[in-house]
């Protein structure tokens, strides 16, 4: 019985103290995180484990509602490219900087990206692609 009761107040503030974190920063800024573009980009070692539950375009303004588990850190999501065009397509990529989070709970947050700095890549129209998701965006 007092192994029982030990377990249960143990396993309850677990649980407390992951519920009590803020789990993303890039939440509340509807501008948009610039995208970084980095020729030297690799997906090598990232952790791009998160689900893309819904993709929007507005302007520049990508939106990106996504789920990931942890919730005992908090978590910051960039998104890069390494800036080849292949056949009209850009690949995005997602990244999770958080690599120590072992909680478990599943979190959804919407994410917002400001994509305006692809036009130095190029002018015409591209096609978007995030995280080799069959989704394409057309941007602009």
């Amino acid at each position: 019985m007092l192994k029982n009761i030990s377990f249960f107040v143990v396993f309850s503030i677990f649980i407390f103290a992951c519920k009590s974190n803020k789990y993303s920063s890039n939440s509340n800024n509807q501008k948009g995180i610039p995208v970084i573009i980095d020729s030297s980009f690799s997906v090598d070692n990232k952790n791009m484990r998160m689900n893309i539950l819904n993709i929007q375009l507005n302007k520049d303004v990508l939106t990106l509602e996504i789920n990931y588990s942890g919730g005992c850190k908090e978590h910051n999501f960039n998104l890069y490219s390494n800036g080849k065009i292949e056949n009209n397509t850009l690949q995005l990529f997602l990244v999770d900087m958080q690599n120590e989070d072992f909680c478990k709970m599943l979190l959804t947050d919407t994410l917002y990206f400001n994509l305006s700095n692809l036009k130095t890549i190029s002018k015409n129209k591209l096609n978007l692609t995030i995280n080799r998701n069959e989704q394409i965006i057309q941007y602009p």
